[in-house]
């Protein structure tokens, strides 16, 4: 009956973030509990992810840039460089349906080769909420390798990127300022080997 409490409930229904590494249930306790049985069952036995159709030419890798919606534009550089070196870039869905959006979304999780967090606008909640979901990825993806994940730091520079740096974090990019392509260097070796990176 509060006008916040519809707010929340709206936000809930329309807004993809607001679902961010959640299931929306809209029911009664049973439903709730059928819910959670069903998915109980998916882990136990998972079913077998089909290989994804990479767009320019089979045998293409599939690189998740991973982004808040405000860094869209600033993610073109990135975007440009990749797809100019053979790979398939794909950035998160952010309009439509927030069921869908996050499916979707997760479904990238599911099917790329790479993964690139670009944290530039998103603040440190976002980075948080990003990097849990990833934390749970390996549940998804069925035993599929992952050949990297790192994260660039683009601008604005904050105190948490600047603690991420000064605290040596592994796999991370230094992308401030103009785009480098030498700062790909490493992501780029560790594209084109078959190692684990995490």
């Amino acid at each position: 009956t509060h006008p916040q409490q519809q707010a929340f409930i709206a936000a809930l229904h329309q807004d993809a973030e607001a679902q961010c590494g959640a299931d929306l249930i809209t029911g009664d306790l049973e439903e709730c509990k059928a819910a959670i049985h069903a998915t109980l069952k998916k882990l136990e036995k998972p079913t077998p992810t089909k290989p994804t159709e990479h767009a320019p030419g089979d045998g293409a890798r599939l690189i998740y840039l991973l982004c808040d919606e405000k860094d869209r534009k600033a993610t073109v550089p990135l975007r440009k460089f990749f797809r100019e070196h053979g790979f398939v870039v794909e950035a998160p869905v952010f309009a439509g349906d927030a069921t869908a959006v996050r499916e979707t979304n997760q479904q990238l999780l599911v099917t790329c080769d790479a993964i690139l967090l670009f944290y530039g606008a998103g603040d440190e909640a976002w980075k948080h909420a990003m990097d849990n979901e990833m934390r749970k990825m390996p549940g998804y993806r069925s035993g599929k390798p992952l050949l990297a994940r790192y994260t660039y730091l683009a601008d604005p520079k904050t105190s948490d990127k600047e603690d991420l740096l000064d605290m040596e974090e592994p796999y991370l990019i230094k992308g401030f300022g103009n785009f480098a392509e030498a700062a790909l260097a490493e992501f780029m070796h560790a594209l084109q080997s078959s190692g684990v990176a995490s």
